[in-house]
């Protein structure tokens, strides 16, 4: 026992805190809009790269991939084959950890892995961003107790921290965050789906500028400069996004207005 937590040091103890108290505030977010849009916030990676104390590499922006596998996996669990959402939520955050940690293992860190990892998911991410629709799904609030909502967080991420060493850069995007959300959000899956091409074509840039930098710089400074760029680039794509889901709103709210003019002249 005392070897598993060897590893852990003040970046991960400062990690399960910060994604903890993250977690539980995207859990009392009632918008399903607003709970996708705390995923976007890179804080749990910056975290995550600290706490793993290695420089970026192509393992961090595959990971992305992986990430965006393991939200479509709940959401088709749940959905498509009805499980309970703490199983489908189980199932592929454990699918992620075995994915992630066999990818770990043969992906070479090199500049040439780097760059083909950075094309193969912003390919994706720009794809899907523009031809994924956008309904409008249900608000929805727990009333899980808040305690047991922060413990859950702690345990998943305490585990992620223990085996950090396998995932590699695969841990620094764990959907740490995500599992509560998954779970809070049952009822609106589709629109958090749809907001990781999002996170991803923010990511990517925030990452490669980290990468770029962190030999010259230091691993900290280049962090900070990768989030300079992802604050830069992220409203490029959430502001149009949520004007679409503003006119679906204002289109279905019109149309039910009209129908109840209908009915009450009837």
């Amino acid at each position: 026992m005392p070897d598993l937590f060897s590893n852990i040091g003040i970046w991960d103890i400062i990690l399960i805190v910060v994604v903890s108290v993250k977690g539980t505030f995207a859990a009392y977010i009632p918008h399903p809009r607003w709970k996708a849009f705390i995923l976007l916030s890179p804080i749990p990676f910056t975290f995550a790269v600290l706490a793993l104390g290695q420089p970026l590499d192509a393992t961090n922006l595959s990971g992305l991939l992986v990430l965006l596998l393991y939200t479509f996996a709940v959401k088709f669990l749940y959905r498509q084959f009805k499980l309970p959402i703490v199983w489908a939520i189980i199932l592929s955050a454990l699918g992620y950890c075995v994915i992630g940690g066999i990818l770990a293992m043969v992906i070479p860190k090199t500049e040439t892995a780097f760059l083909i990892a950075a094309v193969a998911v912003s390919t994706v991410a720009a794809i899907l961003h523009s031809a994924m629709p956008h309904p409008l799904e249900p608000k929805q609030q727990s009333p899980l107790p808040i305690w047991k909502k922060t413990i859950a967080i702690a345990l998943v991420i305490s585990f992620i921290v223990i085996i950090k060493s396998h995932l590699q850069g695969f841990m620094t995007v764990f959907p740490m965050v995500g599992v509560i959300v998954a779970y809070e959000a049952r009822l609106s899956l589709y629109t958090v789906c749809r907001h990781i091409p999002v996170a991803m074509l923010g990511l990517v840039p925030m990452m490669t500028t980290c990468y770029v930098l962190q030999e010259h710089i230091g691993l900290v400074p280049a962090l900070l400069a990768g989030w300079v760029v992802y604050l830069i680039i992220l409203p490029l794509f959430v502001v149009p996004l949520w004007k679409k889901y503003d006119t679906e709103e204002d289109i279905r709210r019109i149309s039910c207005e009209n129908q109840s003019e209908t009915l009450g002249r009837n």
